[in-house]
């Protein structure tokens, strides 16, 4: 979380796990606030699972591309926290 607001500008989406902390919720909630960025909330351990590494629980994307793939596939509710 401390290393998005480095990247403010080129982030288009955010995924973020289902059991984050308080803090870290708040934290992303500022963050977002005025801003033109989607947020996703996965599945608990989705994320984890997806980079192989356990204690990740929030990404940001800054490929286009990417996060347009990424949002049609949660239209289908693949990622989505149910």
């Amino acid at each position: 979380m401390d290393s998005l607001p480095k990247e403010k500008k080129r982030i288009k989406l955010v995924l973020c796990d289902a059991n984050i902390g308080d803090a870290t919720k708040r934290k992303l909630n500022n963050f977002l606030q005025g801003e033109d960025i989607r947020l996703i909330k996965c599945k608990s351990g989705y994320i984890a699972g997806a980079v192989h590494r356990e204690k990740v629980k929030l990404i940001a994307i800054t490929n286009e591309s990417l996060a347009s793939a990424i949002l049609q596939s949660d239209e289908l509710g693949i990622i989505t926290e149910v």
